[in-house]
């Protein structure tokens, strides 16, 4: 039985940075068929204090009841005005919700991403000060530490049909490659290049580097470890009924490090979609040594960051 089409949670709070997240669907994944769910989180209008004369009370709530209804409609009426974004996208089903704040954005949006199985989170980020570069803002920091779903973040303006997936040579990754031979698998425009960089290429693969199809790699790996893990991900490939020529492969010597790589390919290849793991650190490691998506998140001002939870070791 085929796989349902996938379906995103597209946080929208009528700011430019939402707005932003709506043309990056509209130029990045069009024509191929999804759901979005278009969804606000309301600040709940009320006063956090006891009451103790209760006509006072009651006045009180009535007050609040009315600012919501006013707050309710308000947000309907601009979510589907947003909606209609989508009407000449063909194979696009928009659906609005709106809920009022129970935690914090980042919390419900995960909660509800969780209660639908929706596929992804979706999160126009607005620019940031080079000081608060290097201190991710607080809803991207706690979507990233909290989230097990798929995390998109969106920077910039004008975005391709091209994608670059970063990956380690780690059964953890492969996750990675499950989720993007799913939802890329209908997308006939895409341009996908799986990247790998690491000073051990040489080593491991027995060749300083390689460009191109799956099954050309598989011809070429001579280490029994590496040849196992990519014949994992051509049965993923073929399982998601991803296409093998959809896909090519890039696996090359580090030279500059590992974000510094990524970099030079995202931008020589005018990638502005950037797929990478992520893998939280704790404690006073975190802080002093941020990963490679939170590193790429603050570098990239222009390209949108997708962010892939990996499972723990443990887990």
């Amino acid at each position: 039985m085929d796989k349902l089409k996938p379906h995103f949670l597209l946080a929208y709070d009528g700011k430019s940075a939402s707005k932003r997240a709506i043309s990056y669907l509209k130029q990045a994944l069009s024509p191929m068929p999804f759901d979005v769910t278009l969804c606000h989180i309301i600040d709940y209008p009320g006063f956090y204090y006891i009451e103790p004369d209760l006509l006072k009370a009651l006045q009180r709530e009535k007050k609040i009841q009315t600012e919501i209804r006013r707050l309710v409609r308000i947000v309907q009426d601009e979510l589907k005005k947003c909606a209609e974004n989508f009407k000449e996208s063909p194979g696009v089903n928009v659906f609005i919700k709106y809920a009022f704040k129970k935690k914090s954005v980042a919390e419900d949006l995960i909660y509800i991403a969780n209660e639908n199985f929706l596929d992804s989170i979706i999160i126009g980020r607005r620019g940031l000060t080079k000081l608060s570069s290097y201190i991710l803002g607080g809803i991207t920091y706690e979507l990233l530490k909290k989230s097990s779903v798929p995390l998109w973040f969106i920077r910039g303006n004008k975005w391709n049909k091209r994608f670059l997936v970063c990956f380690n040579l780690d059964e953890k990754d492969l996750v990675i490659f499950d989720y993007i031979s799913f939802l890329l698998r209908n997308h006939p425009l895409a341009e996908i290049k799986f990247f790998h960089t690491s000073f051990l290429t040489k080593k491991l693969l027995n060749i300083p580097s390689f460009e191109g199809k799956l099954d050309d790699l598989l011809k070429k790996l001579k280490n029994h470890d590496i040849v196992v893990f990519f014949e994992k991900v051509k049965k993923i490939f073929e399982e998601n009924g991803f296409p093998l020529k959809k896909g090519m492969f890039l696996l090359k010597h580090n030279v500059l490090g590992t974000v510094g790589d990524i970099v030079r390919i995202a931008k020589k290849g005018d990638y502005s979609t950037i797929i990478v793991g992520y893998s939280e650190k704790k404690g006073l490691t975190g802080f002093i040594n941020p990963t490679l998506s939170e590193r790429l998140l603050s570098y990239f001002k222009d390209k949108a960051i997708w962010v892939i939870k990996l499972k723990k070791e443990t887990d």
